[in-house]
């Protein structure tokens, strides 16, 4: 019995030390593991803010994209409200480049399509676009003529005097013409001595 007594307290010792060790070890278990938390919640925050900011970059590209005017030249019509003046549309396109309302050509332009409008009670706007597409239905035939030369040359087929027709319907008079195989002088002559074509 002495014996186990005397063993009794190296036991305790023993466990107390080994508590002792064991509760030195676990701030340090209990430091590491808050270290890894924190380093995750920062990857995540990280990740997060990188996906938050993606939408923002693609929404302001898009919007950016979205309020690039075309420019002047490579407008194909000129619908009704259109800030553009049909003047500097025809003659930037002639030019291949925007122009500037004070460019001679867009000077030479205006008093064209207001000459026009005159002669066939039409709107500027409504005669540069007929223009316009008449110059894409002959070129798709193999005839390329400019569509100010067009306005020009159907300008001076009623002279001095207001034509009764519209300046559309003299348009697919020409086109008519010119598809039957006459040239463009042929075409004016015959619309100037009022001969026409059924469409």
């Amino acid at each position: 019995m002495k014996a186990d007594m005397r063993a009794i307290p190296s036991v305790k010792l023993a466990i107390t030390n080994g508590a002792s060790q064991m509760h030195n070890k676990q701030p340090e278990s209990e430091s590491r593991g808050r270290r890894l938390v924190s380093l995750g919640m920062m990857i995540v925050a990280l990740a997060l803010a990188a996906c938050s900011d993606e939408p923002q970059q693609r929404a302001a590209e898009v919007h950016e994209v979205a309020n690039e005017e075309p420019t002047v030249y490579q407008i194909s019509r000129l619908d009704r409200g259109e800030h553009v003046k049909p003047e500097i549309w025809l003659a930037s396109r002639a030019a291949g480049h925007d122009l500037p309302e004070t460019a001679p050509e867009v000077e030479a332009t205006r008093t064209l399509l207001e000459a026009a409008g005159k002669r066939f009670r039409e709107y500027p706007r409504m005669i540069a676009n007929r223009a316009v597409q008449l110059e894409d239905m002959l070129h798709s035939k193999g005839l390329g003529e400019p569509a100010l030369q067009l306005i020009t040359d159907l300008a001076e087929v009623p002279g001095d005097v207001r034509y009764v027709e519209s300046f559309g319907s003299l348009s697919q008079q020409y086109y008519n013409l010119r598809l039957q195989g006459l040239d463009r002088q042929e075409a004016l002559d015959l619309l100037k001595r009022g001969g026409h074509t059924s469409n």
